[in-house]
């Protein structure tokens, strides 16, 4: 397209030769339906009302706080009937006029909470006819009624590095809630309902959709940026102009940001000085200066004047953009194709992988519904371009770290030199050292770069998954498709590698780092290099873990197209080559071993390759199992204090631990592998082999404890140093020195204990799977193991069932009593008290204490349930009737959205009539949908509390209509969203008794929707359309409901938090049954379903197990599959029956399970 804007204006209003004699800067714009204009007169304190004819015809205000007076009035808002709706800044507040100027109304005052407001800045009306409120100095958003009731917030403050950051490191949003401004100051709405946010502060211009998803940023600091983008404005052809203050200048923009020009002067030879307000009325833009009281207005081009550049692929971008939002997708479907063409022409102008990946996942998203057949194909064409850049943009990161590395450990040196000068009491000789100063200045550069790559780098990683995802979502020739699952293939195999060789200088280091840690004993000169060695490898696992972010992209793409995939379909074997059979399936096992001090990148990547592996097999159980050829030695006892770390051991333990056992007579089936029966050998030696296997039973566990008590210490410890760190005196500058030193070789101790505690663990895993395998063989050909062997693997068992039990019970009151406190927390930051200073470090202290053994007690709960549950293969092979568990898993989805960034956390579910799933991500904000064909999930949410905003949604359903109605138990409130995700409405309250945390709903007859609500002890009850209709009290006869549920006669299901954990009601709301706890020793069952062929489930969250009723709550089974494996799961999130399936939300593992009914025990 091209935009040539007009070099000066075509008329002044408010020059002094109009007679504007003592006007201030305008700091407002508006115009009346009759085509007056409105100005802000800033340093006067009142509002302008000009005619057609550039003649001043009315002004109203004055300096004061008294109703109809101003305190540096901005922006200013009109309403279809001409109201006049003005920011009255430093009165902090909102006033109301009629198209006179005479005051009606008034709300606000200075604060931060709601209807409180801090310099209200600018103001405009959205589709439903809320007021928006730009708050300068709050720096969010705030929505209000006609009337001046507040309806929300929506926006924190934040810096355009903490949101990088943000991303980068999986921020909860509770912490830093997004979107993040920095003094924003006006907001624009374009013709399809987009609005648009300058965030001066940020130098950007935000957009954000008509439901507030937020859909682009852009624009940084700097010439070729913005200096201050203090206004934002739309034209004709939803072309944006931005009033970009210390450049100078106005910024012609397309609604993308692509640049188009800009407007710089003001007459023949004067420029443009501090542009601050803009307002774009018809075809004309009006400008306000800082400095001047004149407004100039220059023409714009009109939409029919807009024409193609079809030279430019940006712009063409922007072209589809605009048709998708109008969802005119063949149009835009065939921009996008266009600028493909031309963004990967190798001999134009080059453009950003961010741009070109995103390009192809927009033409992707549009050819579903045109011409996916056509689409693939001309996708596919793009596949090496997107590898290369890909491949460049982790080279360049690889470089920045090689680059750190070079110049840390001289830093280091010439650091720990400068602290020995201070230790030492040279700080009177002190010069100033330049080569030390340029050296760290080197070094937090390296830093912040890193910093800055890193972010590019995953965003790479993501787009280039989803595109991955894109392009086997649609119909490809058979080599296109071969030729992306060998891409795949390929890269998946170089990452391994490459992280393999990273990991390896690692162990290297590390054990040179191990002898300059025991030569410190007794040089203290050493402390340098150890310091380096140290930091060299944080490095390592810091890179490897960007590194293991593109692998996990990768991981998650093969995942989803294997669950969907056809039989035989290339991508399981793609699958296979990777991750199941050697010697790839040994490869990521070997990055596992190297990131043994890292737990929480461990456990992710463990998390990834395990339900990859697990889909994998699920979908492959009818192949042929091919025989195991290992020597009798295996079966040899491991003790506890040998490393054994071979590979294919591991490797081997990894793939089948969640497979079944199938006993045959001529040996044992494990997955694909077979176990002969000749392995025995000598029965007698084979006995007293595995005899020796449970001997050491309690050795391990005994040493296991051991090393978490060191653990334990080692955490108090360091956080001991850190208090003591915090309370040093800010003059002293020699102590924090030692401190910190202390600090870091408590950091190295507790790399050692884990490192330890995971070998420990790989052993004893290794003895019990050899130890089950081995009675399984024996099995298999009659010669069962010996009773004493197998009452003391049974005893065994039982201990750590035991155990399991009892920390899952320490682990909910953990939690609890951390919600608690953290609860007591944030109402006092809002609200603090004078005489609780010690009340408050009390509960630091508390909080402290449970942040280091909550982890701990994670890893205790979970290597219980494992070795559990491997014991338990061995128990149902000498139960011939009884399935094994898990076996009626079908698959889980493990990932919620092609946001591959954002953890998923499962909560409450629903389908659909097309079979679509919908679940409510409660961390994120988000409700997710999956396709019932497969493919990228989809899903809309805004944290917030602005009208449909969303903080932790816990449950939903699907009403009668096939719309979404959500309980958010954060803010107490019931939402009802279209399934595309519109906001419709807020549910009614009753007056003066505000929501509980509601966590469960229910559809009853009729569409009306159920909810228990715990705090006001009722059944809430509203009909369709969000219209309360009744409660039900409880009147005795439920305690503090937690989930009801509606059953098809009628009556109706409640689990509360009294001794009768369930009861059933007729549908006049008379007592029918209920349950004791005597019966079912449980904890509240906070999630039910009902199906009419298999019954009522009920889910005891914090207990893992699921129960199964009849529709008279007769007791049916009880599942207990505790686990992190394929069939296994944790905390219970959610809970649906559809289709003779069972899906169950896991907010621990991040995955919804479905299995088939009736479940195996």
């Amino acid at each position: 397209m091209t935009f040539d804007p007009s070099t000066f204006p075509e008329f002044t209003l408010r020059s002094q030769q109009q007679g504007a004699e003592g006007a201030s800067p305008p700091s407002g714009i508006a115009f009346l339906s009759n085509g007056d204009c409105l100005i802000s007169d800033d340093f006067n304190h009142q509002i302008q009302i000009y005619g057609n004819d550039g003649v001043l015809k009315k002004t109203f205000g004055g300096q004061g706080a008294e109703p109809g007076q101003f305190k540096y009035p901005k922006g200013i808002a009109v309403d279809a009937e001409d109201r006049i709706y003005v920011a009255d800044c430093w009165n902090h507040r909102i006033q109301v006029f009629d198209a006179d100027g005479n005051s009606l109304q008034h709300f606000g005052n200075y604060g931060d909470g709601p209807a409180e407001l801090n310099e209200p800045y600018h103001l405009s009306f959205d589709s439903e006819g809320r007021l928006v409120v730009v708050e300068r100095c709050n720096h969010r958003l705030q929505f209000f009624s006609v009337e001046g009731q507040s309806l929300g917030i929506l926006g924190s403050r934040g810096s355009v590095v903490e949101e990088k950051l943000a991303h980068l490191y999986h921020t909860h949003p509770r912490l830093l809630p997004p979107p993040l401004f920095e003094f924003p100051t006006s907001i624009a709405q374009d013709s399809v309902g987009n609005f648009y946010i300058s965030d001066s502060g940020n130098h950007r211009i935000q957009k954000f959709d008509s439901q507030w998803n937020r859909i682009d940023a852009f624009g940084e600091w700097g010439e070729n940026g913005f200096q201050y983008a203090m206004w934002v404005a739309v034209g004709p052809g939803d072309l944006l102009y931005v009033a970009d203050m210390n450049n100078n200048r106005i910024q012609a923009l397309s609604s993308t940001g692509v640049f188009l020009g800009a407007i710089t002067h003001i007459g023949k030879s004067k420029t443009m000085e501090g542009p601050v307000v803009i307002a774009a009325h018809g075809n004309q833009l009006w400008v306000g200066l800082a400095f001047q009281p004149e407004l100039y207005v220059y023409p714009l081009p009109d939409e029919n004047s807009l024409e193609q550049k079809a030279a430019d692929p940006r712009h063409l971008d922007w072209q589809g953009q605009r048709y998708e939002e109008s969802n005119d997708d063949a149009r835009a479907y065939e921009c996008y194709k266009q600028a493909a063409q031309l963004a990967f022409d190798r001999k134009a102008e080059p453009q950003t992988l961010t741009f070109k990946i995103a390009l192809l996942n927009r033409m992707a998203r549009t050819a579903n519904s045109q011409a996916p057949e056509t689409c693939g194909p001309l996708l596919a064409q793009h596949l090496v371009s997107c590898r290369e850049d890909l491949n460049r943009s982790r080279q360049e990161l690889m470089r920045l770290f090689a680059d750190w590395d070079k110049i840390l450990p001289e830093w280091i040196k010439a650091n720990v030199e400068e602290q020995n000068r201070l230790l030492s009491d040279q700080e009177e000789d002190y010069r100033f050292n330049k080569p030390f100063y340029e050296l760290e200045a080197k070094e937090r550069k390296l830093f912040r770069e890193s910093r800055s790559r890193t972010s590019a780098y995953r965003l790479h990683c993501e787009q280039y998954a989803e595109y991955l995802q894109s392009l086997l979502d649609l119909p490809l020739t058979d080599q296109d498709r071969n030729d992306c699952l060998k891409s795949l293939e390929s890269d998946g195999n170089s990452l391994c590698q490459l992280i393999g060789s990273y990991l390896d200088a690692k162990e290297k280091n590390e054990e040179a780092m191990l002898n300059d840690f025991s030569a410190m004993q007794e040089s203290p000169d050493q402390w340098s290099a150890f310091v380096s060695k140290l930091d060299f490898s944080r490095r390592i696992l810091n890179l490897c873990s960007h590194l293991i972010w593109e692998l996990q992209c990768l991981m998650i793409v093969l995942k989803e197209i294997g669950r969907t995939a056809p039989d035989g379909d290339a991508a399981l074997n793609t699958i296979e080559t990777l991750f199941v059979k050697p010697p790839g399936s040994q490869m990521v096992p070997k990055i596992m071993l190297g990131l043994q001090e890292d737990w929480a990148a461990l456990a992710n990547l463990s998390l990834r390759m395990n339900d990859l592996t697990d889909g994998y097999f699920k979908r492959r159980a009818g192949l042929t199992a091919t025989p195991r050829a290992i020597d009798r030695d295996y079966f040899s006892p491991t003790p506890f204090d040998v490393e054994d770390m071979r590979l294919e051991d591991i490797t081997r333990v990894q793939l089948s631990e969640s497979l079944p056992f199938e006993v045959g007579a001529e040996g044992l089936t494990v997955g694909m592998d077979f176990y002969s029966r000749d392995l025995i050998g000598d029965a007698d030696d084979f006995k007293k082999r595995l005899q020796g296997m449970a001997d050491l039973f309690p050795s391990y566990l005994e040493k296991n404890e051991e090393l978490l008590g060191q653990l334990e210490a080692l955490a108090q410890q360091d956080r001991d140093l850190q208090n003591q760190l915090a309370q040093v005196n800010v003059q002293d500058k020699k102590t924090p020195i030692s401190i910190h030193n202390n600090i870091e070789v408590v950091s190295f101790q507790v790399g050692l204990v884990r490192r330890m505690l995971i070998t420990l663990e790989i052993n004893e895993v290794a003895n019990l799977f050899r130890l089950v395998l081995g009675c399984s063989l024996l099995t298999s050909g009659g010669d069962a193991p010996d009773s004493n062997l197998l009452q003391q693997m049974q005893a065994h068992r039982d201990l750590l069932e035991t155990r399991l039990q009892n920390l899952l019970t320490e682990r909910k009151a953990c939690a609890m009593e951390d919600a608690g406190l953290s609860a007591q927390a944030e109402a006092e930051s809002s609200a603090p008290l004078q005489g609780q200073a010690q009340a408050t470090l009390d509960r630091q202290a508390r909080l402290a204490e449970l942040k280091i053994r909550t982890p701990l007690l994670e890893m205790r709960l979970y290597q219980c349930a494992r070795k559990r549950n491997l014991l338990d293969k061995c128990s149902n092979l000498q139960k011939p009737n009884t399935r094994a568990r898990g076996a009626s898993w079908q698959y889980s989805i493990a990932q919620g959205e092609r946001d591959l960034h954002r953890s998923f956390i499962p909560f409450g579910l629903d389908f659909a009539e097309d079979g679509s799933l919908f679940c409510a991500d409660m961390e994120n904000a988000r409700i997710r949908r999956i396709l019932p064909s497969g493919g990228a999930p989809s899903g809309f949410g805004v944290w917030g509390a602005h009208p449909g905003g969303l903080q932790n949604p816990a449950d939903l359903i699907v009403d009668a209509e096939g719309a979404l109605v959500v309980t958010d138990c954060k803010q107490g409130r019931v939402l009802k969203f279209s399934a595309s995700g519109h906001f419709i409405k807020q549910f009614e309250e009753q007056e003066n008794r505000p929501l509980g945390p509601i966590t469960g709903l229910s559809l009853g007859a009729q569409g009306r929707v159920w909810a228990a609500d715990q705090v006001n002890n009722c059944i809430w009850i509203w009909d369709q359309d969000g219209t309360l209709d009744r409660a039900i009290e409880a009147d005795g006869r439920f305690q503090n409901p937690v989930a009801v549920c509606c059953l098809p006669d009628g009556s109706f299901v409640v689990a509360d938090k009294s001794d009768d954990r369930l009861k059933r009601f007729n549908a006049d709301g008379t007592l029918a049954k209920k349950v004791s706890n005597d019966t079912l020793n449980c904890g509240e069952l906070y999630l039910l379903a009902f199906n009419e062929a298999h019954g009522l489930f009920a889910s005891d969250v914090w207990g893992s197990r699921l129960f199964q009723f009849n529709a008279d709550l007769e007791p049916l089974k009880v599942y207990d599959s505790f686990g992190k494996r394929g069939g296994e799961w944790s905390r219970i999130s959610g809970l649906k029956i559809w289709n003779d399936s069972i899906y169950i939300a896991d907010m621990d593992q991040s995955k919804i399970h479905a299995f088939a009914l009736p479940l195996s025990s």
